[in-house]
């Protein structure tokens, strides 16, 4: 009975329900309020209810650093971002405020919980099996997709913001390949959370630690396996060129022999799958997936389609370099129902000038650089499993910033600020001088 009134059981069940983007149990000014959202709230609630009782804060035991100086001077930008655009109610300035404040909180919240190795691990292990309804759901979509030639919509779709019957599913058919969205409804959005997931999946099969391991080897493999086979399917070349910068990074770092022998195992189990698809289903994934590049290639010269929309950002930053134009503004550069620039930075760059975009890279930077040293620090302490938790969250790190280099959904979706929050934890985990001894 007690662990019901432990906050942390809802923060855990927060990223666990954080990859179902596509569903919701409400709406409050247009804001839709997801399961995440829901037990976020919920965490709020129960610690209210745990310091009433117990008339302090257990979980507060991080020392004051750079770090919430970033967090709160952010926080401050967007708010005043959001009350000098005119139109506070508009669709797109509202969610984009509050997808972003909403996220900065979560990152305050994970820096109080998580100021344990323990708890640590345990996040990233929910984190990994946040990935299994998301897993089901996108084998489902491309199972009917396959006998159809058509998506499906998604299970308890009357609780899914894409309820209407008569929509055609939450897949998109790109030329005549079918481009799968899970529970994300965005391709590169599912795409990018399957990079995630399999990096750090990777290091920790190959991880050196081998007691309390909460998830066994061969769920991770399954994890991996599908993962790639999904992450094909999105046709994400964004999340694709996280990727290839995310792997060489485990090579690197990692356990070299073991991440090469399971990235033969799983290469040879889309070589199987792709035997099949085609032969049964006259589908084959290399062709699909080359097809996308040659498609995408065509555009080079215009930057991918990307060429209207950096242009417009750097217009709306020349209009106001210092604070930016605010959030949902950028629609008016680009004469299109999109306020993004297609990049994250860029958006980021024109929507809150300089200084937001500053304080932001400084940020990443700061998160990254620490990350690098604790991943050394457990190296030496011989914490395999911090260690190889640090390497994936390194090379998760790198492959979010670049996959947002020609998307902007770094700061868009709750797994993403998950993340993002995990990384800010890990990096700033206390260090014991005397295990160095």
């Amino acid at each position: 009975m007690k662990a019901l009134f432990n906050p942390k059981l809802y923060l855990f069940c927060a990223i666990f329900f954080a990859p179902l983007r596509s569903y919701r149990i409400g709406s409050i000014f247009g804001f839709n309020i997801s399961l995440f959202k829901f037990f976020v709230i919920l965490t709020i609630y129960i610690l209210i209810l745990w310091w009433l009782y117990n008339k302090k804060i257990f979980f507060l035991s991080r020392k004051l650093s750079l770090i919430y100086f970033f967090i709160i001077s952010l926080s401050l930008i967007l708010i005043i971002s959001y009350i000098r655009i005119i139109d506070h109610y508009g669709i797109d300035t509202k969610t984009r405020f509050l997808a972003k404040i909403f996220g900065l909180l979560l990152i305050l919240f994970f820096l109080f919980f998580l100021s344990k190795e323990k708890n640590i691990q345990l996040a990233v292990q929910v984190f990994l099996l946040s990935s299994i309804i998301p897993l089901l759901i996108g084998i489902y979509q491309l199972l009917y997709f396959l006998k159809k030639g058509a998506f499906p919509l998604l299970p308890l779709s009357k609780f899914s913001v894409v309820s209407d019957i008569s929509a055609k599913g939450v897949g998109v058919l790109y030329w005549k390949y079918p481009r799968l969205t899970s529970t994300f409804l965005e391709p590169n959005y599912f795409g990018m959370f399957l990079v995630a997931v399999i990096l750090i999946s990777l290091c920790l099969l190959t991880s050196k630690a081998t007691k309390k391991r909460f998830l066994s080897h061969y769920l991770l493999l399954i994890i991996v396996i599908l993962s790639f086979l999904l992450l094909a399917f999105t046709l994400s070349l964004s999340a694709f060129s996280g990727l290839l910068i995310g792997l060489p990074i485990l090579l690197i770092k990692g356990e070299k022999k073991k991440i090469g022998k399971y990235l033969i195992l799983i290469l040879f189990a889309l070589f199987i799958t792709n035997y099949v698809f085609t032969f049964f289903f006259d589908i084959n994934i290399y062709k699909n997936f080359s097809g996308r590049i040659i498609l995408r290639m065509a555009t080079y010269s215009d930057l991918w389609g990307r060429k209207t929309f950096f242009k417009s950002s750097i217009a709306a930053f020349h209009d106001n370099p210092l604070f930016g134009v605010g959030f949902g503004t950028l629609s008016l550069y680009t004469g299109l129902d999109i306020p993004s620039a297609h990049n994250a930075f860029l958006t980021f760059l024109a929507e809150e000038g300089l200084i937001g975009f500053f304080l932001l890279i400084a940020f990443l930077i700061y998160v990254f650089r620490k990350i690098y040293k604790k991943q050394l620090y457990f190296q030496q302490v011989n914490s395999y499993m911090m260690s190889s938790i640090g390497i994936g969250l390194l090379s998760s790190f790198l492959a979010l910033f670049i996959s947002n280099q020609f998307y902007d959904a770094m700061f868009s979706f709750d797994s993403s600020w998950v993340l993002i929050a995990i990384f800010t934890s890990y990096a700033v985990l206390p260090i014991n001088r005397e295990r160095l001894t």
